[in-house]
């Protein structure tokens, strides 16, 4: 087996003389812990959304039923989005990771407050309905 030359931290130091079965692992700046965070966050919300998909026709909502499903499903799906964008771009000195890190943010925390209440909105439904 030959010997590679390899820099302090691990890495090969010529990357063309890397072989195809040497393992290729994550750089520092790639952030792998929140990225699975924000996919475990997204597999959650599609779980809750079919839990709630399958207790709609129990809910009596009347007139306003589109309007909660709309909130409800918009604010997960912020969430999910602003995770995402943290995950990508991490804060930083360079104007797109502002901006980014911004945005993911106000995404996350606007999420957060339509979800709350569309989950106040599901609760009080929760009654018996006349149908």
């Amino acid at each position: 087996m030959r010997r590679h030359r390899v820099h302090a931290d691990g890495r090969i130091a010529d990357q063309r003389e890397a072989r195809r079965d040497e393992a290729l692992r994550p750089h520092g700046h790639q952030r792998v812990d929140v990225a699975r965070g924000a996919h475990a966050a997204a597999l959650g919300s599609g779980t809750f959304l079919i839990a709630v998909g399958l207790l709609w026709p129990k809910l009596s909502f009347g007139r306003l039923a589109a309007v909660w499903a709309a909130l409800l499903a918009v604010s997960l799906f912020a969430i999910a989005a602003g995770l995402m964008l943290s995950a990508t771009y991490p804060a930083g000195t360079e104007a797109i990771h502002r901006v980014a890190s911004v945005l993911a943010a106000v995404l996350t925390m606007s999420g957060s407050l339509a979800l709350v209440v569309s989950l106040a909105a599901v609760m009080f439904a929760c009654k018996p309905s006349t149908t």
